[in-house]
């Protein structure tokens, strides 16, 4: 996920909104601003990006308890909405369909994977095909 952030961030980013070249730094915060250096940050446990918990809408005061995902994440932003394979039609044997989604999981042996939702061109079945 980092990858996807950093790819978000500094390549697919607007040009009105893409940062200076002489500011693309990971240490500083997704939104950086100078009251961050001296702020409490968390980290995004999906993305690994920084939030300064003072700034996040609505603020917080204390460090959550366990996992904490940033509102990027959790509003769904990531490369699973823009991965290329979406919208291509695809085949495996007698089954053909278009790729509707996908989603980030692990495997049962704990491996991160991707699982795409394909649909069915004439029926409308639904499968699920991971990668390995």
């Amino acid at each position: 996920r980092i990858f996807e952030r950093l790819m978000f961030d500094w390549v697919l980013a607007p040009s009105t909104s893409r940062p200076e070249l002489e500011e693309l730094d990971d240490d500083r915060c997704i939104d950086h601003h100078e009251s961050d250096m001296n702020s409490m940050v968390l980290l995004c446990d999906a993305c690994e990006g920084k939030y300064n918990m003072s700034r996040l809408k609505p603020a917080l005061t204390r460090v959550p308890s366990g996992d904490w995902y940033c509102p990027r994440c959790v509003s769904g932003r990531s490369w699973l909405t823009v991965d290329p394979r979406i919208g291509r039609r695809v085949q495996s044997g007698s089954f053909s369909g278009t790729v509707e989604s996908c989603k980030f999981i692990f495997t049962e042996e704990g491996e991160p994977s991707i699982l795409y939702c394909i649909k069915a061109s004439y029926s409308g079945r639904i499968e699920y095909w991971g990668i390995k």
